[in-house]
């Protein structure tokens, strides 16, 4: 604080000597015609104002005014050059003999914000970043400049919202909230409320949206502001936020105020929209006759060509509702063709509208389909809801893939898995019908795709896959609300249009290429590739139902089981709870009755005997994703199933078909301990992590202990390094993000976010995560558990060791230590594992820690293979066999020595 009251004292001192009042006066005049939009004589003072303190040898003056040429620049559009004032002022800025943090912050915002509009991402998050560090450093930076803040927060949200990182962006708006009502800036505060409602839609917090999106209604009122626009928007938010929560009367009456300001609402496309979109989800709430009668009601002249296909959309609802299913296929299918779409394969999709609506287009065609099948009981019907639904997935694949718009993202959660699912329903009910091959398999392709595509992209739910995919998605936003402006303002200015469509389709195709292939598998030669002591099930939950499909030495193989869902939730719960702690006295019972009855449920009654197997490959679903395996207890044999079988996890078939590993690895294991606690120091209030230490002496490889354990050496070592890597260290999943952290001497870099994952060109071939909760995050639907351990093996690692809570230090490191010499001797991984925890329950550590919190958290996902090349292994068996020949000759020689010297 005394560092900035000082620099603000220099920097007015330095105005008030007699060479240098014209120096303000520019500056003043420079904002007084920035107030008016008139930038380009907006530059022309600020720039004189920086050439008289140039003069006058005012540093602190010529850098503080960069940041007002930059705004200017910005604002005339030339965001290059209001990058290049802003690195410059940070130039002089350096030179100057003190450095106050007000105007490093400005010069820091101000580049963010044309770095964002110069689609360079990576850049404006740097420099959003360093901002965002000086203002936790100096909070009172906020009171010295709070309206420029408040405008740095906002601006800043907006951005972490294109790119849908929807919990920066809360943080960022609510940021500019609180400043923005403490100084009453009014256009921030309405704005960022509003905008928070939209996120908590979105996140499906509808009561926390209701309370902010009235907040903004609330201030508009008593603050008598005639701003009816920004009315309008938060009544349909809050409408949209009503009607999520199941409040319809409520809802409407949101939406008829709406309505109530037609006459002002339709004189500009803005405000039109938000009318018309208004009726559209009122419509929905009403009975489908009137629905309909409210749509019919609309004026062609009334709809903006981007809201025709939302309306077909909708029309196309209340007909099926109403059982009228031709007219409604009919009315669906010519609105579909509105969006542009075409059906020859996902790379010539064009996606210039709106693609989230294509994806709604078949969703409800194929509901009005299977509707309709339901109550024909026509073959024919239920085929053509499968391939709607089907088409609906590929463009969901395309989108989650490329994250083209805001919507892409909410496909990861429960509306996207509704379609997998259904599709695996609509498959598994024509296979019982044909009771062929063909049916089989293609019940078989559906439900492995729908776990092994999308694990393929898991990270994609809070963050965008790449850095590129992140600047091409601003870009392709920009191109593709300027073309839609064009339409739909300017349709004569067919050139104009015809140059955006192509920029968009350019964009559209250096996205695609950026996307991850499918999978192709080839299910009649699986068979030869599966290892013939595993067996492989891949979990289906349906409602009331269980699908187990399995593939082993014998093929293919399937089961569907009726569930009481509520039941198999409950005891789900009771058993994570229970293993994921050390228990009170007097609890287990229940966890007891759990234990059998799970047992019961996922493996007495699988279509294989697993006594024909030594390991097991788990493709979990849903509930039971953060659930371990190894605890489930045979009631008969009083076994548990670790004791019975080696477990892993994986996500699909192709994740243990027996394909040798590309990758080859010696024998040297990289080994990162950050808080050893060697040095004999804390960090961070951190407890060290001894045992860590204790039980990786004896791993042959490269140690990196306490500050040299650094995250950038741990990244190189994954780019670079095909060996095996462990890291022993602190991990949180309950973070909005999950981490790990390094033992690095400032926060900054000292953790690796999960969002980093992705972008590390990964070489490793086997990661050891010794740390908490690492193979444990939010689960969603359709997705998996957002882990850091999912996040290692959708960047490319074959295998991933993670723990499923929080690790107690002694017996992990034992266990660990205990799976490496299993490993080392050449057994697959999910074998050596299991040897390792049943060893470890012999040791003295294991006898006096026995309990499943202590030994059952670490799993296997991914390939349960070895991961020690045969050239590492036959270099012991030819060293062991040469010993022995040595041992054998010396020992024939010196028989026949012994016979020369004393014949007798």
């Amino acid at each position: 604080m005394l560092k900035t009251c000082i620099s603000f004292l220099l920097l007015f001192i330095s105005l008030s000597v007699s060479s240098q009042p014209s120096i303000l006066s520019e500056w003043t005049l420079g904002n007084s015609a920035s107030r008016q939009r008139n930038f380009s004589q907006a530059l022309q003072h600020y720039e004189r104002s920086f050439n008289l303190a140039v003069n006058a040898k005012n540093t602190l003056w010529q850098a503080n005014v960069q940041t007002d040429i930059s705004g200017a620049f910005f604002g005339l559009g030339k965001y290059s050059d209001g990058a290049d004032a802003c690195l410059k002022g940070l130039q002089i800025l350096s030179q100057a003999r003190f450095q106050p943090d007000t105007i490093e912050v400005k010069l820091y915002s101000a580049l963010g914000a044309n770095y964002k509009n110069l689609y360079r991402a990576q850049d404006a998050i740097e420099a959003y970043t360093k901002a965002n560090a000086l203002l936790e450093q100096n909070p009172k930076i906020k009171d010295l400049i709070p309206l420029y803040i408040a405008h740095h927060y906002y601006n800043q949200g907006i951005f972490w919202y294109k790119l849908c990182d929807y919990p920066r962006a809360k943080v960022s708006f609510e940021n500019a909230l609180e400043i923005s009502e403490e100084i009453g800036l009014s256009s921030v505060s309405i704005k960022a409320l509003n905008t928070l409602g939209s996120l908590y839609l979105y996140d499906g917090e509808y009561e926390k949206g209701v309370v902010i999106v009235q907040r903004a209604l609330n201030f508009i009122s008593d603050k008598k502001l005639n701003d009816k626009l920004r009315i309008a928007q938060g009544q349909f938010i809050l409408g949209a936020l009503l009607s999520a929560n199941g409040k319809k009367e409520k809802a409407i009456s949101q939406f008829n105020l709406v309505q109530a300001n037609k006459s002002f609402l339709t004189k500009t496309l803005a405000g039109k929209n938000i009318y018309l979109l208004s009726i559209l989800e009122e419509a929905k709430l009403l009975h489908p006759h009137k629905g309909l009668s409210l749509i019919h009601g609309i004026k062609a002249s009334e709809i903006p060509n981007s809201l025709r296909a939302r309306l077909s959309l909708t029309e196309g609802i209340f007909l099926s509702k109403l059982k009228l299913f031709k007219e409604a296929e009919d009315k669906l299918l010519s609105g579909l063709q509105l969006t542009n779409y075409s059906n020859k394969n996902t790379s010539e999709v064009n996606l210039t509208k709106e693609p989230s609506l294509s994806f709604e287009f078949f969703n409800c065609l194929a509901d009005n389909k299977y509707l309709q099948f339901s109550i024909t009981q026509d073959l024919h019907d239920l085929e053509k809801a499968l391939d709607f639904e089907l088409e609906s997935v590929k463009i969901g694949e395309y989108l989650r893939t490329n994250q083209l718009t805001v919507e892409s993202r909410i496909f990861f959660s429960e509306r996207y898995f509704k379609r997998y699912q259904n599709s695996v329903k609509y498959a598994l009910e024509l296979y019982f019908f044909q009771n062929d091959k063909s049916s089989f398999y293609r019940l078989v392709d559906i439900s492995e795709r729908s776990k092994s595509y999308l694990v393929k992209n898991n990270n994609s739910l809070n963050k965008t896959k790449t850095i590129t995919n992140d600047s091409l998605l601003l870009k392709l936003s920009a191109y593709q609300e300027y073309l839609s402006y064009l339409k739909n303002n300017k349709p004569e200015n067919l050139n104009t249009i015809r140059d955006y469509t192509l920029k968009v389709n350019q964009v559209l195709q250096l996205l695609h290429k950026t996307t991850v292939p499918k999978v192709n598998l080839n299910y009649d030669a699986l068979k030869a590739n599966v290892p013939p002591d595993l067996l492989y099930v891949n979990y289906i939950l349906l409602p009331d139902k269980l699908v187990m499909l399995t593939h082993s030495k014998n093929g293919w193989n399937f089961k569907q089981i009726d569930i009481d869902n509520k039941q198999l939730r409950k005891d789900i719960s009771t058993l994570i709870n229970a293993i994921s702690k050390v228990p009170e006295p007097l609890e287990g019972f229940e966890n007891m009755l759990a234990q059998d009855r799970l047992y019961e449920v996922f493996i007495a009654q699988l279509p294989e005997d697993i006594r024909e197997f030594t390991r097991i490959s788990i493709n979990a679903d849903k509930q039971f994703l953060g659930l371990s395996f190894d605890t489930l207890k045979d009631k008969k044999s009083g076994q548990l199933l670790i004791e019975k079988i080696a477990i892993s996890y994986s996500n699909s078939l192709t994740d243990i078909i027996n394909n040798p590993l590309k990758r080859k690895v010696g024998q040297n294991w990289n080994v990162f301990l950050p808080f050893s606690g060697n040095n004999g120091k804390s960090f961070k209030n951190l407890k060290p992590l001894p045992f860590s230490w204790k039980y990786a002496r004896g791993i042959k490889g490269d140690f990196f202990l306490e500050n040299d354990a650094t995250k950038d050496i741990f990244i190189d070592k994954l780019s670079y390094d095909t060996s095996p890597l462990l890291v022993s260290t602190h991990a949180s999943s309950k973070e909005s993000e999950p981490y790990l952290l390094f033992n690095e001497k400032g926060d900054y870099n000292s953790k690796l976010y999960l969002s980093e994952i992705p972008h590390i060109p990964l070489k490793t071939s086997l990661m050891v995560l010794s740390a908490c909760e690492s193979n444990l995050g939010n689960r969603v639907n359709g997705l998996g558990l957002h882990s850091l351990g999912v996040s290692f093996r959708a960047a490319g690692c074959p295998t991933v060791l993670g723990s499923l809570w929080q690790a107690e230090d002694e017996s992990t490191s034992l266990i660990i230590s205990l799976f490496y010499r299993n490993v080392m001797k050449g057994l697959t991984i999910d074998k050596a594992l299991q040897k390792a925890k049943l060893d470890y329950l012999k040791t003295d550590v294991g006898k006096r820690n026995d309990i499943p919190f202590y030994w059952a958290n670490i799993q296997v996902i991914g390939s349960p293979h070895t991961v020690i090349s045969q050239l590492g292994r036959f270099r012991i068996i030819f060293v062991a066999i040469s010993s022995l020949l040595i041992l054998l000759m010396l020992k024939v020689l010196f028989k026949k020595n012994l016979k020369r010297y004393f014949p007798f």
